[in-house]
């Protein structure tokens, strides 16, 4: 929540509020999968369908994408002196795409 309150109200406001709440969405259904998850009594004992673990995969992969991604774009950005020259000169140009 900090760093939603702190990119829409801070000193550095987000260009594109809607693109920046978009990105925190999956923040908001991931703990909800893991909830319903462990909603039974025995939650690891029993199966999940083929569906639903599809659906916890995806998001959960898409939720760690996101997470490295716009980190790994936070210390291009502001930071970009903790990255070595070589990793920087590679993922400079295409972060730099990302809204």
């Amino acid at each position: 929540m900090h760093c939603v309150r702190r990119h829409r109200f801070g000193k550095v406001v987000t260009p594109d509020p809607q693109v920046f709440m978009w990105v925190y969405i999956p923040y908001a259904i991931f703990p909800l999968l893991v909830i319903l998850r462990l909603w039974n009594d025995k939650p690891f004992a029993t199966r999940m369908s083929g569906f639903a673990a599809t659906i916890v995969w995806f998001v959960g992969t898409t939720t760690l994408a996101l997470f490295f991604t716009y980190s790994l774009k936070w210390f291009v950005k502001y930071d970009p002196d903790l990255l070595p020259a070589e990793v920087l000169a590679f993922v400079k140009e295409p972060l730099s795409h990302l809204p």
